[in-house]
């Protein structure tokens, strides 16, 4: 799957995908309670193409998730005590994200906010920032997972709600996200282990440990090893990780932070390896490099 920027010929395709978003998502009207025509309106959509900062992520063609992400907070966020006080242009925001009810628990929301900070950070923003229903409880976890944390509410007007409370939500810090970038690039907070672990939810360590002792070929994996809050992030790693991983090794010998920071990185054979199979490995640690 790859983000991109959505066009205007993409219009009518969008529309249909939150109307079916909006259509067959389990709780919707008990979370984010989204109405067909009144959230999200085709006027918003419209004016977030033109603008610049509509993204869909695209898989055989079709829409499988889509946001906006803009490069500055509006008026209603002022009312907040935010950790970082920055400009209105300093700030990007994410609206909007939804996700297709067939995709719907793969992580992809989870990538799409992890693509938005790249975007914000590409862009020079100094914080990430969004906000959500009071009712969404399922987001809240998703945002608290990543990495947000929840700085206020406000008792406002939507068209689709009436009067409601929102949470308004920002990115403890920026840098924090660089923690869930593995030592090769991978990303860590899209890892099935420690989305398990997270949610502290056996049943899901369970699955994991199977799917993984098939593809590995092997019966040593079993369900307590799945515990890992990431490759260089604070707290329990999978033993894999941590002892047999020859780049996090070498890495940790060398006294790097990541595959980055090494001149011989683009003629590595550990690194490599990972790279030719994971684009994004790749691209999270510099982008266009051959290896």
């Amino acid at each position: 799957m790859k983000l991109e920027l959505a066009r205007q010929n993409d219009f009518d395709g969008i529309i249909a995908f939150y109307d079916d978003v909006t259509a067959r998502t389990a709780g919707m009207g008990l979370y984010a309670r989204w109405s067909k025509g009144k959230h999200p309106t085709e006027e918003s959509i419209r004016a977030y193409i033109e603008e610049g900062c509509m993204y869909l992520y695209r898989e055989g063609g079709g829409i499988v998730g889509a946001m906006a992400v803009t490069m500055y907070q509006g008026k209603e966020y002022h009312a907040i005590e935010w950790a970082r006080q920055v400009g209105d242009d300093e700030v990007a925001v994410i609206h909007i994200l939804a996700v297709s009810p067939d995709r719907q628990g793969e992580g992809i929301g989870s990538k799409m906010i992890l693509e938005a900070i790249h975007l914000a950070q590409a862009n020079g923003m100094k914080t990430v920032r969004l906000d959500a229903l009071a009712s969404n409880k399922p987001a809240h976890r998703i945002y608290e997972r990543l990495g947000f944390g929840q700085r206020g509410q406000q008792h406002l007007y939507a068209e689709n709600t009436g009067w409601t409370d929102f949470y308004f939500f920002e990115l403890q810090q920026l840098c924090n996200m660089d923690k869930m970038i593995a030592c090769c690039g991978i990303n860590c907070a899209t890892c099935e282990a420690r989305i398990a672990t997270m949610k502290n939810n056996d049943k899901l360590r369970v699955e994991i440990a199977k799917k993984w002792c098939e593809i590995n070929h092997t019966d040593q994996i079993t369900p307590e090893s799945i515990n890992c809050t990431g490759c260089r992030a604070e707290g329990p790693k999978f033993y894999f990780c941590s002892h047999l991983c020859e780049v996090h090794q070498c890495v940790a010998a060398k006294g790097y932070e990541t595959c980055a920071d090494c001149p011989d990185k683009n003629t590595c054979r550990k690194v490599g390896a990972i790279w030719e199979n994971c684009a994004e490995a790749k691209k999270n640690l510099g982008g266009e490099r051959n290896v």
